[in-house]
């Protein structure tokens, strides 16, 4: 496992989790 990778894909579930509570905010 590369710490890098791990980063990345951390910061992407951030982002889809924020981006689905905003969708959910905007209902």
């Amino acid at each position: 496992m590369h710490l890098r990778q791990m980063n990345s894909f951390h910061m992407e579930l951030q982002l889809t989790v924020i981006s689905i509570i905003v969708n959910l905010y905007a209902k």
